[in-house]
């Protein structure tokens, strides 16, 4: 499942909230993987690495297809190192219970500007751990990782 936890601080519908509390249950019960994503983090990517002062949800769509699409090219091609969502949940998920999964995308740019940049490994991992980068607002750096992949196309 990929699911978007609204922000309080950028809610306009009073039950967004209770919508999300009520989904945990389904999420926990139901999924075997939830790739997690959250409002605020996506406009901060919208506003600080793309530059797009007043984002709409289009956008923000926009944000989520690439990931989408990063998580999901490794099993949609062929070729000797593919794996699938199966494969993945069991390297990732150390308890049923812990599937929740977080992402990060490097590099973040849009199609009207994408221009092709010589980046190598380091910078796509260091971009890829980098709190602006993430899809979830929160300061991972004060936490720990259970476990991390990186996903290379």
């Amino acid at each position: 499942s990929y699911s978007i936890f609204p922000a309080l601080s950028m809610s306009q519908i009073v039950i967004e909230p209770y919508n999300s509390v009520l989904t945990m249950t389904h999420l926990i019960e139901n999924t075997d993987e939830t790739f997690c994503f959250d409002n605020v983090a996506l406009f901060n990517i919208l506003n600080k690495i793309l530059r797009i002062p007043s984002g709409n949800f289009n956008d923000i769509n926009q944000i989520i297809a690439q990931v989408m699409i990063g998580i999901t090219a490794c099993f949609r091609f062929p070729g000797q190192l593919n794996m699938d969502l199966r494969k993945l949940a069991v390297n990732m998920i150390p308890f049923p219970s812990l599937h929740f999964l977080m992402t990060s995308f490097s590099p973040l740019q849009t199609y009207q500007s994408a221009s092709y940049q010589n980046i190598n490994e380091h910078m796509l991992i260091k971009q890829m751990f980098d709190i602006n980068n993430q899809m979830l607002a929160f300061n991972s750096h004060q936490g720990k990782y259970l476990t991390a992949t990186g996903i290379f196309r």
